[in-house]
């Protein structure tokens, strides 16, 4: 019998070695979405500081936002994750960061304390619409009055799929 633990920790450390050399969009925000993002954010008008969270540790979110001079908070419930997508995290910029392994919606951040909030694929990854719902609360009482929140979630249905998701957001 494969020890679990060893086996998924396995696993993190084989798709950081292959994320940047074989994973693709849409499986990974695409140069022209984050190109879009870069403009959204440039746009904002944030308190200094500049505070951001990643829900989620997609290296691509946190090197743009890296790039843009914000202290980040990595949020993921997998400390395995965090620590395979941080090797394709620029290096230099890693001191920059801080990380909390836990379920984004259980995490205690004090109220209005970010400027920013991303997440790649995040309200994918909770299965019902309550949960959802649940997260979009948190993340309106995280944000600053001036934040801005930038999701990425990749789709793949019928209009009518898309329709009742945009009431899910709604």
């Amino acid at each position: 019998m494969i020890n679990k633990a060893i086996s998924q920790h396995q696993s993190w450390a084989y798709l950081s070695n292959t994320w940047s050399k074989y994973i693709a969009p849409p499986a990974k925000p695409c140069p022209g979405q984050l190109k879009i993002f870069s403009k959204l954010i440039t746009r904002g008008k944030f308190s200094f500081p500049r505070k951001a969270l990643i829900l989620g540790a997609t290296p691509e979110l946190r090197n743009l936002v890296l790039k843009h001079g914000f202290q980040v908070t990595v949020c993921d419930i997998s400390i395995d994750m965090i620590k395979a997508m941080t090797q394709s995290v620029i290096k230099n910029l890693r001191y920059k960061e801080k990380t909390i392994v836990g379920d984004w919606l259980s995490i205690n951040l004090p109220s209005h304390s970010f400027d920013l909030i991303m997440g790649d694929g995040s309200l994918n990854q909770l299965l019902e619409s309550t949960r959802v719902k649940k997260l979009l609360i948190k993340i309106k009482n995280l944000l600053s009055p001036h934040g801005i929140l930038l999701f990425r979630e990749v789709i793949r249905s019928s209009k009518k799929t898309i329709n009742k998701f945009r009431k899910r957001l709604d």
